[in-house]
């Protein structure tokens, strides 16, 4: 049962998991910044942009690594050391993934303004756990004896389409974009309160779990019966209706390129701005309250090869004693604002340095990266930087931009490390797109 356990786990931790990090395309603009990602959209370098593909994907995991978790691997068997996992994880620890898919995307542009529409679909999801909830499903309560620990997991995740409508102006050496989008929520989850507090008496070993805990959902988990029903909605589950839903919400994007000299320009760049509003078969799932068990080791418990997963699923659920109602709730998405400047030292080098910060919903995100850009001919652009993340190592990237006839076609990633090796990495950033400019 362990097993099972361990296995979930480690599925966000062996991707190589998860950040909400947009590529950065932006190593790639040229001195008009015609391949800053909402400029290009909105502004083309010619009269219309044509978007026809683009998928990006962030991964981000700030425990410890793949490699580092596993001590051997045989057929489905994986073994751990666990204590050694439990030595290293921080207070509290990040597995996160952010993917998107830009089915299309249309720009005009007429003059020195420009409009356009882009549809997206994109997936947000974020896992906060505490080191005492990893240390008592894989070790044990008996090491906490005499202690409350906060188990307390933060759970964020998002599927929703995005409708894009955007203008844009070319103010001199200034232009300026901005985007509205209209929301539709596909499913999600989001804890609004967190407390789980499991407090060991050292004399009679009975438990006390002190609880104030509230999550809302709509589509993606159902508490109601893990005994008889899927715990985790998977894709299989999604029908062609599900991603037209009542769940509204609407985000803003802006953007600003300024040309300060011949050789420097500058950027920053503001996505995400917005909520949604879950209505649709959405439900409240709160707890808050004190339970007491008598002589119950979870790890022993846990540990039991004898219980079904569904069955150890329904007496989780019944040990948290969850209350629920239906009722709406509202998503606040996970902004991201970036700064970035880029200093040509010839036509054909340039170098890059960026900033990029993200607010999520119980942890924030910093990010720091530079790098250099080589146009060896007119139709081809290069580039390589680092990105310096708290949690993760050396992280080398590489990106490209071919320009065939009136066909764009861009392509790269923030750590190719992970590409080449991901079982020893704990991060990346990866897009590929296509682009029509006509």
């Amino acid at each position: 049962m362990k097993r099972i356990l361990l296995k979930a786990f480690i599925l966000f931790l062996a991707l190589p998991n998860a950040i909400c990090q947009s590529p950065h395309q932006q190593l790639l603009d040229d001195r008009e910044g015609n391949t800053f990602y909402l400029m290009s959209d909105l502004l083309p370098q010619r009269q219309i942009s044509l978007l026809t593909g683009q998928y990006s994907l962030g991964l981000f995991n700030d425990g410890p690594k793949y490699n580092e978790i596993i001590k051997s691997e045989q057929d489905n068997l994986l073994e751990i050391d666990a204590n050694k996992v439990y030595g290293e994880l921080k207070d509290k620890n990040l597995l996160s993934i952010e993917s998107e898919i830009k089915t299309l995307g249309i720009g005009f542009r007429l003059g020195k303004l420009g409009i356009g529409f882009q549809h997206s679909i994109l997936a947000c999801n974020y896992l906060t756990y505490t080191k005492e909830l990893f240390g008592t499903l894989f070790l044990g309560n008996a090491q906490y004896i005499g202690k409350t620990v906060s188990l307390s997991p933060d759970l964020y995740t998002s599927l929703y389409n995005s409708f894009g409508f955007g203008v844009a102006a070319e103010l001199g050496r200034t232009k300026i974009a901005g985007r509205l989008n209209l929301l539709t929520g596909i499913a999600g989850a989001q804890t609004m309160r967190s407390k789980l507090d499991l407090y060991t008496d050292p004399d009679y070993y009975q438990l006390k779990l002190t609880t104030d805990y509230e999550i809302g959902t709509s589509g993606i988990l159902n508490l109601d019966s893990l005994r008889t029903q899927n715990f985790l909605s998977s894709t299989s589950d999604y029908k062609a209706s599900d991603f037209f839903t009542s769940n509204f919400g609407v985000s803003l994007d802006f953007a600003v390129h300024s040309q300060l000299s011949s050789n420097l320009s500058t950027g920053i760049a503001v996505k995400r701005l917005g909520y949604i509003n879950f209505t649709e078969n959405a439900k409240i799932y709160t707890s808050k309250k004190e339970i007491n068990y008598d002589g119950l080791d979870l790890g022993k418990f846990i540990a039991e090869d004898s219980v079904a997963i569904e069955g150890l699923l329904d007496s989780l659920k019944d040990l948290i004693k969850f209350d629920n109602r239906a009722s709406s709730f509202k998503m606040k998405l996970a902004p991201e604002f970036q700064i970035y400047a880029k200093y040509y030292l010839t036509d054909k080098f340039s170098l890059y340095g960026s900033l990029y910060y993200s607010s999520l919903p119980s942890s924030n995100i910093l990010a720091a990266s530079a790098g250099v850009n080589f146009k060896p001919v007119s139709i081809i652009s290069l580039g390589s930087n680092i990105t310096y993340l708290s949690g993760s190592s050396v992280n080398l990237g590489l990106h490209a931009l071919v320009n065939i006839w009136k066909l764009s076609i861009h392509v790269g990633s923030d750590n190719i490390f992970a590409v080449i090796n991901p079982k020893n990495t704990n991060f990346t950033t990866a897009y590929a797109g296509v682009r029509w400019n006509l």
